[in-house]
């Protein structure tokens, strides 16, 4: 039971810490001399990230699309470009059947890993943790991670078709093969330089974000005048880089 409420809690916090995050980092954004900004109360997003988690819980991740999509939507429906606001329509089933797919295939890994792992152990009462079961595991824990980003590019593609400013709109092309091919080359990168190369890592995954967004409409159609903006705390910042996350994920 206490692992459940420390389960809750801990992916409400991280919500928040990213919430804050991006809200410091659009304070800090600038287009053609207009700023961006991010409102909305923590407090309600705070209420909205526990509820959505024990209600994953609950429908033991039937509603985890819908749960990404309407904390997405919060923000999106929260975020200004000067005086003009972001708005957000997402589709969620139009990610629920690569959801459901990805889930299967990422449980099944986890059960048959953990079915290899257990049966492989000696039967005597000795402390010995077979190699074999280890390797095992964490073979099948590496193959539900990649399974799952193929849901995480379809969410990141319904965030950004539902995503509307002014008369633009956006399109993401990123896909659960370029999300395997970046991760495990940055994985790899981080892994020989011994972490020296975590800068270069960051770097890479703005970049494939970015240089896979493109965006319809004139551009010139889109006339801001610069809104009040107060100052935002750096705390969000800091929070997403102590817990290791960041915007791409």
């Amino acid at each position: 039971i206490v692992n459940i409420f420390a389960y809750i809690l801990f992916f409400a916090l991280l919500a928040v810490a990213l919430f804050l995050a991006l809200r410091y980092r659009l304070s800090r954004m600038r287009w053609r001399g207009i700023r961006f900004s991010l409102g909305g109360s923590i407090k309600e997003y705070l209420v909205l990230a526990i509820k959505r988690t024990v209600i994953n819980i609950v429908t033991l991740g039937w509603k985890i699309p819908q749960s990404d999509l309407l904390k997405w939507g919060y923000i999106a429906n929260h975020m200004t470009y000067g005086d003009i606001k972001f708005s957000f329509n997402g589709d969620v089933s139009r990610v629920q059947k690569v959801h459901i797919k990805t889930l299967l295939a990422a449980s099944i890994a986890l059960f048959m890993a953990a079915f290899v792992g257990v049966s492989s152990f000696p039967e005597d009462d000795s402390n010995a943790t077979p190699i074999v079961s280890m390797v095992v595991f964490y073979l099948g824990f590496a193959f539900a991670l990649s399974a799952r980003l193929w849901y995480y590019a379809a969410l990141w593609q319904e965030k950004f078709r539902g995503l509307r400013l002014g008369k633009l709109r956006f399109k993401s092309y990123v896909t659960g093969a370029g999300l395997l091919k970046l991760y495990v080359t940055n994985f790899l990168l981080i892994a020989v330089t011994l972490g020296i190369a975590k800068p270069i890592a960051a770097h890479r995954t703005l970049r494939y974000y970015v240089t896979n967004l493109k965006i319809g409409g004139d551009v010139n159609d889109l006339i801001a005048e610069q809104a009040r903006l107060s100052e935002k705390s750096g705390m969000g910042d800091a929070l997403a880089a102590d817990v290791g996350f960041d915007m791409g994920l």
